[in-house]
């Protein structure tokens, strides 16, 4: 959120809003502190960074942790080359074995 709010407003901030400080390791979901689930971004949010922000920090990224509902937008969004641990958080188990078996496809490939 704190992330969210700081792009766009000016250019020092701006400058200050994409260092790698602040956007090597992002968590795209908001934690609900009375049953301890994970909860998905608003559709608002959640649009501007997959429209705006994560392309512009995307090889920037070392850490991710996304719920259930965005991983598909979130990692759609852009190319995280730098990208060494993936946190997924309230996600089914249908969606876990269809994404998994994707990227084992991918990686037989190389």
């Amino acid at each position: 959120e704190v992330l969210y709010s700081l792009m766009g407003v000016n250019q020092r901030i701006n400058r200050i809003a994409y260092d790698r400080t602040f956007t090597r390791h992002l968590r795209l979901l908001e934690y609900c502190r009375i049953d301890d689930s994970s909860l998905p971004l608003s559709d608002s949010i959640l649009n501007r960074f997959c429209s705006t922000i994560l392309p512009e920090i995307g090889h920037q990224i070392e850490t991710l942790y996304l719920e259930g509902t965005s991983i598909e937008r979130v990692l759609h969004a852009t190319n995280y080359p730098n990208l060494n641990n993936l946190g997924l958080c309230d996600i089914d188990d249908k969606l876990a074995m269809s994404f998994f078996s994707v990227i084992e496809k991918q990686n037989n490939l190389f």
